[in-house]
């Protein structure tokens, strides 16, 4: 695994997932390889769709759970439209928790300026800015994931 590590990036998972999904509406993608999870959402989500998505999200995380001591989703924020105001208050009454958990490692990637202003200051809000992990490019986050899964021997 140590030499997969290496070479961990964008393309490689894509290229070398163990599993792939894409949601029925088309509003996510992602790919699984070993304990990392690249998700790909787009278009604005309601708060009855972050329900199900999340839930299915969650549910992949508890049975990459039963293998790997720590699980790493990085979500491609560049296609997501920022979201309503109803679904930052859906996601800050019900899902917060998960930001705490010391086994779910969430990094997302925006390669836009104002649009990573407007992410810090809604992880800000939620007072999670020291758990969630933003990033300007994919380069820059599978690099800071490399560092942490080759620290941690996995």
């Amino acid at each position: 695994m140590a030499e997969e590590t290496e070479k961990l990036s964008y393309r490689y998972i894509i290229e070398n997932a163990e599993r792939h999904f894409l949601s029925v509406d088309h509003k996510w993608m992602l790919w699984v390889w070993c304990n990392v999870v690249l998700i790909k959402p787009t278009g604005k989500w309601s708060p009855e769709d972050a329900e199900i998505y999340i839930n299915q999200f969650f549910a992949l995380f508890k049975s990459l759970k039963t293998t790997w001591p720590k699980v790493y989703y990085v979500l491609d924020m560049n296609s997501w439209e920022l979201q309503t105001e109803e679904f930052r208050r859906y996601l800050r009454a019900n899902w917060t928790k998960l930001f705490n958990r010391e086994d779910l490692i969430l990094c997302f990637v925006e390669a836009k300026a104002m649009k990573r202003i407007i992410w810090t200051s809604i992880f800000q809000l939620i007072d999670m800015q020291d758990r969630l992990f933003l990033f300007e490019d994919f380069s820059e986050a599978f690099a800071w994931i490399r560092g942490r899964l080759i620290r941690n021997g996995t």
